[in-house]
Parts: C-alpha cells; structure tokens; sequence
C-alpha cells in the first residue's frame, strides 16, 4: 500500500543558519525526509497579503520557515502506529497551531524529548508547587503519531 504523508509546521528564527532538506530511512520499506522553505509574504495590489514558500539553504533571523516532515511507505503491507519525532531548532521558535498531520496525534516536549504530551498537558512547574502552560519557546521537540 504505497502511501505519502506529510506533517507541517512553522518556526520563526531567532538567528542566522543554513538549513538543508534531509532524508533517512528509519526502517525498510519506510523513507522518510524533511523539506525546510522560507515563507515570503508580498502585498497584492488589493492591499491583501499572499503568502508562499521558497526553498532556501539560508535564513536570518525574524524569518518564518515552513518544515514538512513526510513518509512513504513502499511496500504493500500497511504502515501504522508509527512516531515521527522532530527536534526543534535550537534559536527558533514554534508558530503556535501550526503543526498539521492528517491521521496524525500531535504531541510536544518540553524535556528534550523524555516525554510527549498534548500542548494543554504541558505544564511548567514552579518551585511554590504551582504550574503554568508552557510557552512556545519552551517545546524542545514535536512528535507525530500515524495512526491509520
């Protein structure tokens, strides 16, 4: 069942860096990859804003970067109850409700990856014993779990 799927979401830099897409295979018949594009915003003649994305191997900070992590399954055997986890860039910062992925559950770290939670669940705790949401600056990692 030859099947691609993508996941996407929005970082905004906080410093300058090259970035490249990059693939690996996490398992046969699975390829995986990532593809980083700079978004551009332009105002039309009507006074409305067009947004689009380019591929780019350099950005500066301020710039919005749009990430798509996809997966194909090549065989003919269903993929499922697979977890796609992707670290957040040192320096940038993750576009609140921009994670996107049709099947997918959505989860988010704040513990460099130990644990996952939904962002409501993400709790940082002070040292009175109270909590508060954890900010967006705070989420170290996003992690995709396909489910179909």
């Amino acid at each position: 069942m030859k099947r691609t799927h993508a996941a996407h979401w929005l970082l905004i830099l906080g410093f300058a860096i090259g970035y490249t897409g990059y693939a690996t295979a996490s398992r046969n018949p699975l390829k995986m990859g990532t593809i980083v594009e700079k978004e551009l915003k332009a105002e039309n003649y009507y006074g409305h804003y067009i947004i689009r994305y380019i591929t780019t191997d350099k950005a500066v900070p301020g710039d919005t970067m749009l990430y798509t992590t996809w997966f194909e399954n090549t065989s003919d055997t269903p993929e499922n109850d697979l977890y796609i986890t992707n670290p957040i860039p040192e320096q940038t910062l993750y576009v609140p409700g921009s994670a996107l992925g049709q099947d997918c559950d959505i989860s988010f770290s704040i513990d460099q990856g130990k644990t996952y939670h939904p962002l409501h669940l993400l709790k940082i705790r002070g040292a009175a014993g109270t909590s508060r949401s954890a900010r967006p600056s705070e989420y170290t990692h996003i992690r995709w779990h396909y489910r179909k």
